[in-house]
C-alpha cells in the first residue's frame, strides 16, 4: 500500500505519531504477561521508527516521548505512576534516547528516499504522460492529415478544372486526374520533377513568363494559351501560395473552335452581306441599328460607315420619316415582322424608293432580342411600275376609243336590222341574211366589250346575264355563225345532238360564242377537206359538249397554254392563224363561269384536236320554270311619246329615229349639242337619247343646259355612246343623265326604256 506523501498536512503526520505509540503500547500489552517489567522502552523504538518514516523529525520526537511515558506509566513498577528517576536509571534513558535519534535518523533517511522516489516516479509519469499525448496528438495529427490530404485529392478529383501545384523550387506537389487527361501524363511520374523537366517546352514562352511573375510579384495572374505538347487550349489562374503556386486551368479547345467557327462565320456573313444588293442591317432589341454591311455608302456615304451604325429613321425622305417612325416603333412593340416601303436619301443628295423589311430574333423566353432587316431600292421597279401604268392607262384610253369608234357604226347597222325585223315578214333569204347580220353584230358588240377590258376576263370578271338555255339552241346558233367558215374549206361537218331537251342556266350569248370560238377554231386549223364533229350528250348531271377536229393536232407542251390569254400557236406559214389569243382563254372563263370546265386533248401534231366542255344541266323541276327567254315584243302605244336623238353620226341617228318611229314614238332628230337645244325648245321632248362624243358641244354640257332649260326636271335623259367603262357611266350620273345605253343599243333594252319613261312621265 502507498503511503501518504511527506507533504500531508501536520495533524495528519502527527496523528500517525500518536497512533504507531498506541500500536506498540498495544502490542507490549499483549505481550506483557511473558516479558513483565523487561524490554519496556525497546517495544516503542519501532513506533518512534514508524513515526520518523511517515510523520518526520516532529512526529518521530513525539513518538519517543509517548513511548516513554507510556512504558513509565504501564509497564515499569510502580505501575501506574511517572516515577522517572527511580524507575529508568540514566544510562537506560541515554541508551533509549539515542536509540530513539538512530530509529529517527533512518526513518528520516528512508522518508526522504522515498520523497525522491515519488518525485522522480511523478516526474517520469508526467513524462510519461506527456509522451503519450504527444503520442496521441501526433497520431491525431497524421490521422486528420491523411483524411485532409484525402478530401483534397476527393475534391481535386471531383472539380471539372484541371489542378497543379509547385513549390518554390517548381516541383511539381499536387497533380489531379483532369490534368492527368489533359496532358496525358500519370501523376506519379510528375510528382517531385519541375515543370521544366516534365514541359520542356514552355521554357522561353508566356507559360513560363506568366508562372514566374504570379511568384516574383505574388499576384494571381490569368491567361490563355495553347498546350505545346497536346495543341489544347487552356485558360490558366495562377494562384500564389506561402509554398509555391497552384494552377487551375480549363480546356477551352471547344471553346476556341467555336470561337474561330463564329469568327470564320461571321466572315462569310460580312462577306455575303457586303455581296449583296440590298442594305443589310442588324438592330438592337430596342431599334438602335448597330450594324450595316458596306451598302450603306451608296445611302450615307463612306465616310458615314464609322463603327457600322446607321440612323435608318434619319436616312428616310422627310416626307415619309413620321410614318416610317410610327411603323417601326409598332414592330418593335409587337414584335411583329415589319415591311414598309418608302423614300430613302441617297448620299448624293437624291431619293429612291426602298422596301424595307425586317425580322425579330428571339430567346428561349420568346423575347426579341434583336432585329435582322434588308433595305432593297426598288426605285427601277417602281418607276417601271408607274411606266407600266402609264403605258396600261394609255392602252385602256387606246381601247376605249376603238370601241367608241367600232360601236358607232355598229349602232346604225344594229337599228337598221332591227328596223327589218319590225317591217314585217320578208322574202325567206332576206330573213335569213338579216338573222345573220343580227348574230354578228351582236357578237361583235360583246368582242368589243372583251377587248375594252382585258383586265377585267383575266381576272374573271366578265357579267353573265343568266336565264334557262336550251343547250340545242345555243349549238344551232354557233352552228350558223361558223357554217361559212367551214363550207368554204369544204370541211365534212357531223353533228350530233341529244334526242331530249338539255337546259342550262346562263348566258345564251356568251355560251354561243365559246362554241362559235371552238367551231372557228376546228374549221381554221384543219386542213381543207378534213372533219369535224360536233356532238351533245347527257352524262349524269352534266351536258357534255365535244368538238373533234383532224387538224393540225397540239403538242403535249401546249395543250395547258392554250387557254392562257394572248397565246397563239404559230404552227405553219400555210394556215390562217390570224387572231387576238383571247378566244380559248375567253372560253375558258366563260364556261368556268357557268359552273363547267373546258378541256383539250391531242395525240400530237398532225393528229387532230378535241375540245370538251362539261356544263351543269338544270333538274327536270328547274326546267319546268319557265319558257326559254325570246325576243321582247314590240311596246304597245302606251310608250309612243316625244323622244329627241342627237348624235353627230347622221346614219345612227337616222336609224335609231326610224326605228323608234316604229315602235310608236313622235322622233325629232338633231346633230349637234346647240341643234338639239334649238330642237328641244320648239319640239318639247318627254325623252332625250343624247351621244356624249359631239364636237363643240359634248353630251355633257348638253345635257346640263337641258336640265335648265324649261321642263328640264322632267325630261328623261339617256346617254348613248361608244363610251361604257364605268368612269362614263359615272361621269354621265353626274352630269344629270338618268341613264348610260352603251352603242349599239340592244333592241329589248331599248324598248325596255321605253316602257320605263312611259311609266314615270305623265299621261
Amino acid at each position: 500500500m502507498r503511503s501518504e506523501p511527506v507533504s500531508a498536512p501536520w495533524p495528519q503526520r502527527y496523528g500517525l505519531a500518536i497512533a504507531f505509540t498506541a500500536v506498540a503500547a498495544g502490542l507490549r500489552w499483549g505481550i506483557d504477561p511473558w516479558l513483565g517489567g523487561g524490554a519496556t522502552l525497546v517495544a516503542f523504538i519501532a513506533s518512534v521508527a514508524a513515526a520518523a518514516y511517515f510523520g518526520g523529525a516532529g512526529p518521530a520526537i513525539l513518538a519517543s516521548l509517548l513511548g516513554f511515558l507510556t512504558s513509565t506509566w504501564l509497564f515499569i513498577e510502580p505501575r501506574g505512576e511517572l516515577a522517572i528517576a527511580s524507575t529508568h536509571p540514566l544510562a537506560l534513558l541515554s541508551i533509549y534516547g539515542l536509540s530513539c535519534a538512530a530509529v529517527t535518523a533512518v526513518g528520516l533517511s528512508a522518508r526522504w528516499r522515498r520523497a525522491r522516489a515519488e518525485h522522480y516516479a511523478a516526474v517520469l509519469e508526467s513524462q510519461t504522460e506527456r509522451l503519450r499525448r504527444e503520442s496521441e496528438d501526433r497520431r491525431a495529427a497524421e490521422i486528420a492529415a491523411r483524411e485532409a490530404h484525402q478530401r483534397t485529392q476527393a475534391v481535386l478529383g471531383g472539380i471539372t478544372d484541371c489542378v497543379y501545384s509547385v513549390d518554390r523550387e517548381w516541383r511539381f506537389t499536387e497533380f489531379n486526374p483532369q490534368a492527368e487527361r489533359f496532358f496525358g501524363l500519370r501523376r506519379a511520374d510528375v510528382i517531385g520533377r519541375t515543370m521544366w523537366e516534365v514541359f520542356p517546352a514552355t521554357v522561353g514562352t508566356d507559360v513560363e513568363r506568366n508562372h514566374r511573375q504570379a511568384a516574383a510579384e505574388s499576384v494571381p495572374v490569368r491567361y490563355e494559351a495553347v498546350s505545346p505538347s497536346t495543341g489544347k487550349w487552356a485558360e490558366v489562374h495562377l494562384h500564389p501560395t506561402a509554398d509555391g503556386i497552384t494552377a487551375f486551368f480549363r480546356d477551352i479547345t471547344e471553346r476556341k473552335r467555336s470561337e474561330e467557327a463564329l469568327r470564320a462565320s461571321e466572315a462569310r456573313f460580312r462577306h455575303l452581306a457586303d455581296a449583296m444588293p440590298q442594305v443589310v442591317w442588324i438592330a438592337s432589341a430596342d431599334g438602335a441599328v448597330r450594324y450595316c454591311n458596306h451598302r450603306i455608302s451608296e445611302l450615307r456615304g463612306a465616310e458615314q460607315l464609322g463603327d457600322g451604325r446607321w440612323d435608318l429613321i434619319g436616312a428616310v425622305d422627310p416626307e415619309d420619316r413620321e410614318a416610317t417612325r410610327r411603323s417601326w416603333q409598332e414592330a418593335l412593340r409587337s414584335g411583329k415582322p415589319w415591311e414598309i416601303h418608302h423614300r430613302l436619301q441617297l448620299a448624293n443628295g437624291a431619293r429612291a424608293w426602298f422596301v424595307t423589311r425586317a425580322v425579330p430574333e428571339r430567346n428561349e423566353e420568346g423575347t426579341v432580342t434583336r432585329w435582322y432587316g434588308t433595305s432593297t431600292n426598288i426605285d427601277a421597279l417602281v418607276k417601271a411600275q408607274e411606266s407600266l401604268r402609264m403605258a396600261d392607262r394609255r392602252k385602256d384610253e387606246f381601247l376605249a376609243t376603238l370601241a367608241h369608234e367600232l360601236r358607232n357604226p355598229l349602232a346604225p347597222i344594229r337599228n337598221a336590222v332591227q328596223i327589218l325585223k319590225l317591217l314585217g315578214p320578208a322574202e325567206p333569204r332576206v330573213a335569213a341574211a338579216r338573222e345573220i347580220i343580227e348574230r354578228q353584230v351582236q357578237h361583235m358588240v360583246r368582242l368589243v366589250d372583251d377587248l375594252l377590258d382585258v383586265s377585267r376576263i383575266t381576272l374573271g370578271q366578265v357579267t353573265l346575264r343568266h336565264e334557262k338555255v336550251s343547250l340545242a339552241a345555243v349549238l344551232t346558233d354557233a352552228l350558223e355563225a361558223v357554217r361559212p367558215t367551214i363550207e368554204a374549206a369544204e370541211h365534212r361537218l357531223t353533228v350530233s345532238l341529244p334526242s331530249d331537251a338539255l337546259f342550262v342556266e346562263g348566258d345564251p350569248t356568251r355560251l354561243s360564242q365559246v362554241f362559235q370560238n371552238l367551231l372557228n377554231n376546228a374549221a381554221k386549223y384543219t386542213p381543207n377537206g378534213g372533219e369535224i364533229e360536233l356532238r351533245a350528250e347527257r352524262r349524269g348531271q352534266e351536258a357534255v359538249v365535244s368538238v373533234r377536229d383532224t387538224g393540225i393536232g397540239i403538242p403535249p407542251q401546249m395543250q395547258q397554254r392554250v387557254f392562257e390569254l394572248f397565246a397563239r400557236f404559230q404552227p405553219g406559214d400555210s394556215l390562217n392563224t390570224s387572231g387576238l389569243g383571247i378566244g380559248l382563254a375567253l372560253a375558258k372563263q366563260m364556261v368556268e363561269l357557268h359552273g363547267g370546265s373546258i378541256s383539250v386533248y391531242s395525240e400530237g401534231s398532225g393528229k387532230g384536236s378535241e375540245f370538251t366542255v362539261r356544263l351543269p344541266i338544270l333538274s327536270t323541276q328547274d326546267a319546268r320554270l319557265g319558257p326559254v327567254a325570246t325576243s321582247a315584243e314590240t311596246p304597245n302605244g302606251s310608250a309612243a311619246r316625244r323622244v329627241l336623238v342627237v348624235d353627230d353620226n347622221r346614219d345612227a341617228a337616222v336609224s335609231l329615229a326610224a326605228l323608234l318611229e316604229l315602235c310608236g314614238c313622235s322622233v325629232r332628230t338633231a346633230f349637234s349639242g346647240r341643234e338639239a337645244l334649238e330642237v328641244a325648245d320648239e319640239f318639247h321632248p318627254e325623252l332625250v337619247l343624247l351621244d356624249i362624243g359631239m364636237p363643240e358641244l359634248d353630251g355633257y354640257e348638253t345635257a346640263r343646259r337641258l336640265r335648265k332649260g324649261p321642263g328640264g326636271d322632267a325630261l328623261v335623259l339617256v346617254a348613248v355612246t361608244g363610251w361604257g367603262q364605268e368612269e362614263d357611266k359615272e361621269r354621265a350620273r353626274q352630269a344629270g343623265f338618268d341613264r348610260h345605253l352603251t352603242k349599239p343599243v340592244d333592241p329589248e333594252m331599248l324598248q325596255k326604256l321605253l316602257a320605263d319613261a312611259a311609266s314615270v312621265l305623265p299621261a
